[in-house]
C-alpha cells in the first residue's frame, strides 16, 4: 500500500523577504504614499509589542509543524 504524504511548502527567508519588498513596492506604484511621521512612544511600544507575538505564534507553528 502506497503512503500518501502531506505536501510540504519551503520557504526560504531570501524568498519570504522578495515577495514582502514586492507587496511593499505594489502598494507604493498604486498611489499609496508612504506615511514619514514620526512614531510616538507609545506608538512604537505597541507596534514592538504586537510584532513579538506574531513571531512567537509564527515560531510556535514552526515548533508544532516540526513535531508532527
Amino acid at each position: 500500500m502506497t503512503e500518501i504524504v502531506p505536501e510540504t511548502i519551503v520557504v526560504r527567508p531570501a524568498q519570504r523577504r522578495a515577495e514582502l519588498r514586492r507587496a511593499l513596492e505594489s502598494n507604493l506604484q498604486q498611489g499609496a504614499t508612504p506615511s514619514r511621521r514620526r512614531l510616538s512612544q507609545e506608538e512604537r511600544e505597541a507596534l514592538h509589542r504586537d510584532l513579538r507575538a506574531v513571531m512567537r505564534n509564527v515560531n510556535a507553528d514552526q515548533d508544532d509543524g516540526r513535531s508532527r
